[in-house]
């Protein structure tokens, strides 16, 4: 394992590669930017057993991308993510995480984020799971995911576009205490998309909602519908 304490700052540059093997933890408490090219990005791999923990620092991420992480195995904390983010306040910016082997591929605690033209594919549970903090975003695009794209619990949440291609559950969860605003949300193959609609009823805000393969005889509010300017396609 690899620990950087918080009186180191770290800058990566562009074309870097970090693999992750055999369990290894990334702990980071220092303020870390990685500063990918958009021709020439930084790659963190793993064989679906490393991770990275980001702990009360800046954390800035742009033009990276992060595949086949795993999740940390340490005794005196319980993660469930690939990127650990607790008590930080992070950036991420035109990022790609891809074949997540772990509960969670991006897991925010307490932390307060801005997520620019974020791509998760082939996750094997959540993508981004949100406890608590806050969450501002312009893009997140979710393909092949096993649970849900964007899990949010007590979190303040605002964003412009979510869009969700094939998950095995509702695609978005909303728990308790949840303060979610997205403006536009579009939904494609999704196990459980009425279930996400009525949940979104129930706990948001939204100009526009598509919901691709459900039909109106499924009971979702006519009068919701037409509020929301929902579209069933």
């Amino acid at each position: 394992n690899t620990y950087i304490s918080k009186n180191q700052n770290f800058l990566i540059k562009d074309n870097v590669q970090f693999q992750l093997n055999n369990v290894a933890i990334l702990f980071i408490q220092g303020n870390i930017k990685f500063e990918g090219l958009s021709d020439s990005k930084i790659l963190i791999k793993s064989d679906g057993s490393g991770s990275i923990i980001f702990e009360n620092n800046d954390v800035t991420i742009k033009h990276t991308n992060i595949e086949n992480l795993g999740y940390p195995k340490l005794d005196q904390y319980i993660l469930h993510g690939g990127l650990n983010f607790i008590k930080a306040n992070v950036v991420l910016e035109d990022i790609l995480v891809k074949n997540s082997k772990s509960e969670d591929a991006i897991n925010l605690i307490s932390s307060s984020t801005l997520l620019k033209n974020i791509s998760l594919e082939n996750i094997q549970s959540d993508a981004i799971d949100i406890d608590f903090g806050s969450l501002k975003f312009n893009t997140i695009i979710c393909l092949d995911i096993r649970n849900d794209c964007l899990d949010i619990s007590g979190a303040k949440t605002k964003g412009t576009q979510l869009t969700i291609n094939k998950s095995y559950d509702k695609g978005l969860s909303i728990g308790e205490n949840s303060n979610v605003n997205i403006a536009i949300y579009y939904f494609e193959r999704c196990q459980k998309a009425r279930d996400a609609a009525l949940n979104l009823a129930e706990s948001l805000a939204a100009e526009s909602l598509a919901l691709v393969g459900v039909q109106p005889e499924e009971h979702i509010p006519e009068l919701w519908i037409q509020s929301m300017r929902c579209k069933l396609i």
